[in-house]
C-alpha cells in the first residue's frame, strides 16, 4: 500500500469522517448511497482501512528506527576515526 495513500486515508477518516462526499473523493468504496441519493459512511470498512494504515505506518517507523540506529553507529565510528587521526597529527 502506498504511503501517500495511507496518509490520505488517515487524513480523510480523521478530519472529514462526517462528510461522506469528501471521503468519497479519496475512498469511494467507503461511501454508500441510498435510494434517495443520501450518502453515508461505511464505518465497518473504514475501520479496516485505518487498521491497514496503522500497520503500514508501524512498519515505516520500525524501518526508520533501524536506519537511525545504524546512522548513530556510523557516526560514532567516524568520530573515533577523527579522534585517532587528530591524535596522530599532534
Amino acid at each position: 500500500m502506498c504511503l501517500l495513500f495511507v496518509g490520505i486515508c488517515c487524513f480523510a477518516a480523521y478530519s472529514v469522517a462526517s462528510e461522506p462526499l469528501d471521503v468519497e473523493k479519496v475512498l469511494p468504496e467507503l461511501v454508500r448511497t441510498d435510494k434517495d441519493g443520501r450518502k453515508s459512511l461505511s464505518y465497518d470498512k473504514l475501520t479496516a482501512v485505518l487498521v491497514e494504515a496503522i500497520k503500514a505506518q508501524q512498519v515505516r517507523m520500525e524501518n526508520q528506527e533501524a536506519e537511525i540506529a545504524s546512522q548513530r553507529s556510523e557516526i560514532e565510528e567516524l568520530k573515533a576515526m577523527v579522534r585517532e587521526m587528530a591524535s596522530k597529527k599532534l
